[in-house]
């Protein structure tokens, strides 16, 4: 019995903590990663021979020797530049000193109580669903919606652009709600919907996620009707008739989920909540919009020449020193995300950035996951147009840990990935 309450109480401890490595809310002045990281070095002390041996798995190390090369390289072109060092060493340098470290805390643990990659898939999807809690009570409770806005002005946030976005986001309490938190939320919805296909039950783990997704980004709901979209496309492929009719049913749901909440979103225009049912409707205007030749909104910001300036001469080929996020150099800015790699390291930076991509999503595709590898390469693309992906963000606490995990967890439970696994696991 104690065994029993033992791992229970691991487990839970283990979904908190990867909770707080995923979303990293502001509720801690130095911030959360940095208490993660002191938690995850005190362990590698007593674990040294075992870091020492994921460090030499070749995925994490071929990650790690691209991210370093990815360091040294803008560390120079800074330095040659005359730029300050921080702003272009800090993303590199934090997935170094604190990621790594983590995801080897979270993925020893589990590996020591013989857990599989199935058991880290599912205490992620219990965590993205802790977020749509988090969501839904900040939409219905405004007293904890508040909250939530005071922590991001403490923590440093501009106070008028945050209290203006919380009339219509900032649902939920992770470190960048409006654009890469719900990201996770949509890979793990995807990988559910791709598990229901074997087994039904796991469609019940997706409703608190699409809620959060829907709740704070329109991008991650692009992104979630794509993946949709392309898990019904791969799943056609195989015309058996039950799969027909699985298929049927889901685009019925989708159909029914969307003619619902355009109703939904009617009458919220006339409640107070209008703004966030005007922000939603807006970008599904824009959208529609696209398909007649219009450009509104964020398409017209894209399409503008300004936006994908790039730099000139040598400066193409090595880089700057510096982000085009702001204004310099006589550039106005932009938030492309393939362009700011342009501008800092030139297109050295680029296909090195390309790289490490590749690397880290490679084991998906080995392990019988192609669908996977494709549709993270589609978020790639659309995020990196949309805004700068290879910083400290959430999206990336996923890929680190889902990559890593991918080659360090039991191999005998490996191919059971993104299929079902009925075995008793960690969770069961």
């Amino acid at each position: 019995m104690k065994n029993i309450w033992d791992k229970k109480i691991k487990t839970i401890f283990l979904i908190l903590y990867i909770f707080l490595f995923l979303f990293f809310p502001p509720f801690i002045s130095l911030g959360t990663h940095y208490f993660l990281a002191a938690i995850a070095l005190g362990y590698i002390v007593f674990n040294i021979n075992e870091f020492l041996v994921f460090l030499k798995w070749k995925n994490v190390f071929y990650s790690l020797l691209i991210i370093l090369i990815l360091l040294l390289y803008i560390v120079g072109i800074a330095y040659i530049n005359n730029r300050q060092m921080k702003a272009v060493v800090y993303g590199p340098a934090f997935w170094i000193g604190v990621y790594i470290p983590i995801c080897f805390f979270i993925l020893n643990i589990l590996k020591k109580e013989k857990a599989s990659f199935y058991d880290l898939v599912m205490m992620i999807v219990i965590c993205c669903n802790l977020q749509g809690i988090l969501a839904v009570i900040s939409f219905v409770f405004a007293p904890f919606h508040t909250w939530v806005l005071n922590r991001f002005i403490a923590y440093g946030y501009d106070a008028a652009r945050y209290t203006s976005l919380s009339n219509y986001r900032l649902y939920g309490f992770a470190f960048h709600l409006t654009n890469f938190a719900p990201l996770i939320a949509v890979v793990m919805t995807v990988i559910m919907i791709k598990y229901s296909f074997v087994n039904k039950k796991y469609l019940l783990a997706t409703p608190l996620m699409i809620i959060f997704i829907v709740l704070n980004s329109r991008t991650a709901l692009i992104l979630l009707i794509l993946g949709i979209m392309f898990i019904l496309f791969i799943q056609a492929k195989k015309l058996s008739v039950n799969t027909i009719r699985k298929i049927m049913i889901g685009s019925g749901i989708v159909l029914l989920v969307f003619i619902v909440g355009n109703k939904l979103l009617k009458t919220m225009h006339n409640s107070e909540n209008a703004w966030y049912a005007g922000w939603v409707m807006s970008g599904f205007e824009q959208i529609f919009g696209l398909f007649k030749g219009e450009k509104n909104g964020y398409f017209e910001y894209v399409a503008s020449d300004s936006t994908w300036s790039l730099p000139e001469g040598l400066k193409l080929i090595f880089g700057s020193g510096v982000e085009a996020i702001y204004p310099h150099d006589g550039h106005k800015g932009t938030d492309v995300g393939f362009i700011n790699y342009l501008w800092l390291g030139g297109l050295f930076y680029l296909f090195g950035i390309f790289a490490l991509v590749i690397v880290m999503a490679k084991p998906f595709y080995q392990k019988g996951a192609k669908w996977l590898f494709m549709f993270l390469g589609i978020v790639f693309v659309v995020i990196n147009v949309k805004d700068v992906l290879f910083t400290q963000n959430e999206f990336m606490c996923l890929l680190f840990l889902l990559s890593f995990g991918m080659g360090y967890l039991k191999k005998d439970f490996l191919n059971t990935l993104f299929r079902i696994c009925d075995k008793r696991t960690l969770l069961y």
